[in-house]
């Protein structure tokens, strides 16, 4: 989803209330820094489900699991 300025001006109003306590005009630049991480971690969070229940919906295997090693690739002593 893409957020137009007004929505994200809304987004960030929002959460500087609810976990600061204060309003955009009163925030402090490490307020308004820490909510815009908040913000961005749930965009990207969000975005992450969205493409990961598609990945699963098409049988795909999804891309954050590790890749097992090869059998002659595994962690094996160098020997000499």
């Amino acid at each position: 989803m893409k957020y137009t300025k007004r929505e994200f001006e809304k987004l960030l109003k929002d959460k500087l209330m609810s976990e600061c306590n204060v309003t955009l005009d009163t925030a402090s630049a490490d307020q308004i820094y820490r909510c815009l991480a908040m913000i961005t971690r749930q965009i990207m969070s969000d975005r992450q489900k969205q493409f990961q229940s598609k990945v699963l919906g098409e049988g795909k295997k999804p891309a954050h699991q590790p890749v097992q090693p090869r059998p002659e690739r595994g962690c094996r002593e160098r020997s000499g």
